[in-house]
């Protein structure tokens, strides 16, 4: 089983998310996850880890996404999901403060 994002569609403040779920031998089903635009902002989230959000979303559950209902899957993001990605993540890198040259002796 893999899951491929591919691409995205943008109405209004939801962008929706397109992945592939494959399974070998059998047709892809596409998973549709739609992310609200606030939801990045209220968490300080940038645009480009949407996918990123979403596909450790999907793959950290097991009972979020029907995989037996027929056709497109669907799943919405939480706030609980962008909690979640935000914890798995390594801190941020700390700012150095300027370094002094070495005098030359």
């Amino acid at each position: 089983m893999s899951i491929r994002y591919s691409g995205f569609d943008q109405r209004d403040n939801t962008r929706s998310y397109v992945f592939q779920y494959i399974v070998l031998g059998e047709k892809a089903r596409p998973i549709v996850v739609s992310a609200e635009i606030p939801l990045f902002l209220q968490h300080h989230i940038r645009i480009q880890e949407g996918p990123a959000l979403c596909l450790h979303t999907l793959m950290s559950e097991t009972n979020g996404v029907d995989l037996s209902q027929t056709g497109t899957l669907q799943r919405r993001l939480t706030a609980q999901d962008v909690l979640a990605y935000l914890a798995s993540q390594p801190p941020p890198a700390q700012a150095k403060g300027k370094r002094e040259k070495r005098a030359d002796v």
